[in-house]
């Protein structure tokens, strides 16, 4: 499955995303939403979208909604401490269920089955 992973904290991102990899996950990496638009943007096909919600630049909202004007039924999971700030509605209207958005810490158990589980809805 190949992801698109955009988190700015490089820490947080460099961490997940290896983890994800010796998973058998494939994993594109942007630190921004602007990152994410562009690596997109060159032709680059995933079956989900992991986002972060605070992003330098666009934030996580806008860039779904940019990342789905080329391919309206990418499937996404949010891995956000900022969930909890009234965007899980503004998500959901994205067609992104309350099981896919996860607050963070995001344990990799519930990363992985959410992903999967996005990625089976397409």
């Amino acid at each position: 499955m190949a992801i698109l992973y955009v988190e700015d904290d490089s820490l947080t991102r460099q961490t997940i995303a290896g983890r994800l990899r010796r998973r058998g996950f494939q994993i594109v990496e942007a630190a921004s939403g602007e990152e994410a638009l562009e690596v997109a943007g060159d032709g680059a096909q995933f079956d989900v979208a992991l986002l972060d919600v605070d992003l330098p630049g666009i934030n996580g909202l806008e860039t779904l909604r940019r990342l789905r004007h080329n391919r309206p039924e990418l499937p996404a999971v949010i891995c956000s401490a900022s969930l909890g700030l009234g965007l899980r509605q503004p998500f959901r209207e994205l067609g992104v269920p309350e099981r896919h958005q996860l607050a963070k810490p995001c344990p990799l158990a519930d990363i992985v089955t959410a992903l999967e589980s996005a990625a089976s809805t397409v």
